[in-house]
């Protein structure tokens, strides 16, 4: 009969973590997998955070995934995140971002998809009105004009 492998060592930390998006309470992050899995495969990742200048670390939770969103962060606060790999034999050291990260909703210049009205032609007669319909997508403080006029904050 063969004897069971057990695994020995913890796992080296995993590569590269990314911060990708934040909003005004939340950051995603993503990480990859370590390049040594100690002989055991990967059982999970622990995510945890700190306020920047603050010795002490949050557990925020574990992910099976290599990717996480933390939510109920403080708008305008700068934040460190890392990632811990698990396996049987215990726990990897820390993989942190590259920088503190300041959590805000990102400046996105605003779109708008003109593609259902470019082909179409328009009539109107004299002093008839129309509307058009023009989908717009941003992630900023949008205003919104009509006729010259201001019709709604963003």
């Amino acid at each position: 009969m063969t004897e069971p492998i057990v695994a020995t060592e913890e796992p080296a930390p995993p590569k590269r973590l990314d911060v990708v998006d934040t909003t005004n309470s939340t950051a995603s992050l993503v990480w990859l997998k370590p390049e040594h899995d100690g002989g055991s495969r990967i059982r999970g990742y622990i995510v945890e955070f700190r306020a920047k200048g603050t010795d002490r670390w949050v557990v925020y939770g574990e992910s099976k995934l290599q990717k996480m969103l933390i939510e109920g962060l403080i708008e305008n606060t700068e934040y460190d995140f890392r990632v811990k790999a698990k396996n049987d034999a215990g726990i990897s050291e820390p993989q942190g971002t590259f920088s503190s990260v300041v959590i805000k909703e990102p400046l996105i210049e605003p779109t708008a998809d003109l593609s259902s009205i470019t082909n179409q032609l328009i009539t109107c007669k004299i002093s008839n009105t129309f509307t058009i319909d023009i989908p717009i997508s941003a992630r900023s403080r949008t205003t919104l004009w009509k006729n010259e006029k201001r019709a709604a904050p963003g």
